[in-house]
Parts: C-alpha cells; structure tokens; sequence
C-alpha cells in the first residue's frame, strides 16, 4: 500500500512514464512569489543536476504550456543548439531529443508543469497528448487531495 504523498507521486510519475513510452519524466512545482519553476520530482532522469534547475516560468517549452495554459510538445528532433535556444535547461540537462510538458491544475490555477520527454527520434503524437493530458489532469487531482497548503 501507498502510504506517503511522495511515494503516490513517485508511483505515478512512474506510470505515466511507462504508458507514455517516455525515457523521462518530471514534475515542476510552480513557486508564484519567486516567479520559478523548481523540479521537484523526475524519474527516468540521467543527470543528479536536474532536480537542482530553477527556471523562470517564461522560458522554453514549459514556459509556453504555461503561457498558454495548454500542452506545449516539440514539433521537430531539437539539437543541443535548439534546447539551449529553446531556453529549456531539463532537455539540455537529460538530453531529450522530444519533449511534451503539460499543466497541471489546482481548481483553475496552474500550480505545476508535467514535463515527458524521449531521448529517440520518436515526436509525440496528437493521441499521446490526449493521453499525458488525462494524466496530467489525474495527477493535479491527487496534488490538490494531497498537497492543499503546499501548492496555494
């Protein structure tokens, strides 16, 4: 039995994962008051640095699916020259070769990002987006049941 918010997390973290057929996926708590993205939970990750990585909520891929308040993907292989342009430091750091992040809600409110991501030519599709925004959605509703006073 899951026990421990951290453990839930971790446990669907992994899932997701899994069923997205993603090399790596990570969990970015948005901190409103300092205006940063902190990654606070990643599995599959090939790099101790990407749980150190503070990025503005501007930036990159994540930056946009924020802006947007919808799922951002990659529309092409990116290069180091394009994740390093792209302002997306997590792709850089795991080298992913595909990326697709999503919102994840707190009533109305984004409070953090899903970021799944491939380390092969494999871009994500239109279907696997539907699927990563059900999870997305999942997740947000365990962050809200587990976590209300951290994520206000």
């Amino acid at each position: 039995m899951i026990t421990t918010i951290e453990s839930k997390i971790d446990y669907s973290l992994e899932y997701i994962r899994q069923q997205s057929s993603s090399d790596f996926i990570g969990l970015g708590v948005i901190d409103r008051e300092q205006r940063n993205l902190y990654w606070s939970y990643v599995k599959g990750s090939v790099s101790a640095r990407t749980l150190l990585i503070v990025q503005k909520l501007t930036g990159g891929l994540t930056g946009a699916a924020i802006r947007a308040g919808r799922p951002m993907k990659s529309s092409f292989i990116c290069s180091d020259a394009d994740r390093f342009r792209q302002g997306e430091p997590v792709m850089l750091t795991e080298k992913l070769d595909s990326a697709l992040s999503l919102p994840v809600y707190n009533s109305n409110e984004i409070t953090a990002i899903l970021l799944l991501g491939r380390r092969n030519q494999m871009i994500y599709s239109s279907a696997e987006q539907g699927d990563a925004v059900d999870y997305a959605s999942q997740l947000g509703e365990l962050l809200v049941m587990e976590l209300p006073n951290r994520l206000q």
